[in-house]
């Protein structure tokens, strides 16, 4: 690249500065939230930028004689050619009609720009020795992406445009009488503490082995992206908002996910389903079921040991690839994790395991702010639990980190009696009962769920109602 100009638009950039000459401070506030000083070129440009900013910020009129006067205050007049320069300015461009639209042609330009310098530094880069590959990638991947989000928006928002957000969203709830204002969780009770799981939370969902993590959270898969088949038959505009979910399974293969998904989907037992032993009307949901999940927004990932750079990377790819505007329309997507301690961090070693797990949880709570989409991760506890009186689990039971509490927005714990029963007559008591318990909700209450578990069939439902199933 050495010997070639960068793109740039200097045409553009001094017919903004000229607009402003004409018009004042109102033609300043107009290009304000579009270019910033570091978008222009030509440095003599960036200069009188400055000194417009200045002025405005002085409360002083931006004319040629003040530009001249804070020009020669930070001796940079000579930098931009003189009063001569300042008065070409505002003769040739002496409009102000089509400033707005010169500014976006100077943020455009200014993002192609910054995009040729950061690839170049990152070709430059990879020429030198890598410790980790893995994070160099996620790393230029995230340096692209902030000079694309830079080119199309400020780094801040007033309290104005966020009230009116607000307003905006309430408004929306109250024309909908729905009170879930997240990704539904299909539990009656559960929605009623959460509001659904909500874009940007960290949601940990921990329990000690064969409580049913994961039929747990492939339970709010479904309930997130599969329509359920009461719907079927209706309009578009009368069928709930469904939202695509990502499921990084590292400890499960991807066919055993959706063989478990079916089960549920069907209400068919899983013995059956693995012997082939089943009644032709379980075939027929089982057929139902499978069209639903086909026509629904799920994916897997079953990729072994990725490290938490990794998901990040291709969590990103996913909300690119299947257009998600978290937000628009109701819809978020979701990202489930199963399960963090089966994930990698992003160097090479650690000095412990604990500050390996410290970093895929921040990885976690950082990829659910970025996408705006909520992240559920699944966590074991330690053996801690068995040993009390009472089983139920608490938050200093969670595995190898206390960041994992402090990253964590919500932490539900997943708790069955009949595990712990010593006597069959304990165990028939306790049968099928289940407790998610709420122990952490950064803005919420917390507190105990009841539901039921089907083992036979891997899904939690809601007790109030025997019946219940989603179809």
């Amino acid at each position: 690249m050495a010997g070639r100009t960068l793109p740039h638009n200097s045409e553009a950039e001094a017919a903004i500065l000229g607009g402003i000459i004409l018009r004042g401070d109102q033609a300043l506030l107009d290009v304000l939230d579009i270019v910033r000083e570091e978008d222009f070129y030509v440095p003599a440009h960036q200069a009188v930028f400055r000194a417009m900013r200045t002025l405005s910020e002085k409360r002083e009129p931006i004319d040629t004689v003040t530009l001249e006067a804070q020009l020669r205050a930070s001796d940079e007049l000579k930098l931009v050619g003189g009063i001569e320069a300042l008065t070409r300015l505002a003769d040739r461009y002496a409009t102000s009609r089509n400033i707005t639209h010169h500014a976006e042609m100077v943020r455009r330009t200014a993002t192609i720009r910054n995009l040729v310098i950061v690839t170049k530094e990152i070709a430059e880069e990879g020429m030198g020795d890598l410790e980790s590959p893995d994070e160099f990638i996620d790393q230029a991947e995230k340096r692209i992406l902030e000079v694309n989000e830079r080119g199309r928006k400020t780094g801040y928002v007033s309290s104005r445009d966020l009230l009116i957000q607000v307003f905006n969203q309430i408004s929306e709830r109250a024309k909908r009488k729905n009170p879930i204002t997240g990704v539904p969780t299909g539990f009656t009770q559960l929605d009623h503490m959460t509001g659904g799981l909500q874009p940007g939370d960290l949601v940990i969902i921990a329990a000690r082995p064969s409580m049913g993590k994961t039929a747990f959270v492939l339970n709010l898969a479904q309930s997130a992206c599969i329509m359920p088949q009461r719907f079927d038959g209706l309009p578009d505009s009368e069928k709930p908002v469904m939202h695509p979910v990502l499921f990084f399974s590292l400890e499960m293969g991807a066919s055993q996910l959706v063989e478990r998904v079916l089960c549920a989907e069907a209400r068919v037992d899983a013995g059956k389903l693995r012997t082939g032993n089943y009644l032709e009307e379980e075939w027929i949901r089982m057929t139902s079921a499978a069209s639903r999940i086909a026509q629904s927004k799920f994916y897997i990932d079953d990729q072994a040991a990725p490290s938490i750079l990794e998901m990040r990377a291709r969590a990103r790819r996913f909300k690119d690839d299947k257009n998600i505007f978290p937000g628009i329309e109701g819809q978020f997507g979701m990202i489930i994790v199963d399960y963090l301690q089966l994930a990698r961090g992003g160097k090479a070693r650690y000095d412990s395991r604990e500050q390996e797990i410290s970093e895929i949880s921040r990885g976690l709570k950082a990829m659910a702010k970025e996408l705006r989409m909520p992240v559920l991760a699944l966590s074991q506890l330690n053996r801690a639990v068995d040993t009390r009186a009472d089983h139920r689990p608490q938050l200093s039971d969670l595995r190898e980190s206390g960041a994992i509490e402090q990253d964590a927005d919500v932490i539900m714990f997943i708790y069955r009696a009949e595990r712990y029963a010593a006597t069959e007559e304990e165990k028939k008591k306790v049968e099928n009962q289940a407790e998610i318990i709420i122990g952490k909700q950064r803005n919420g209450p917390i507190g105990e769920v009841p539901l039921m578990f089907i083992k036979h069939m891997t899904r939690f439902e809601n007790p109030a109602e025997p019946g219940f199933h989603r179809d």
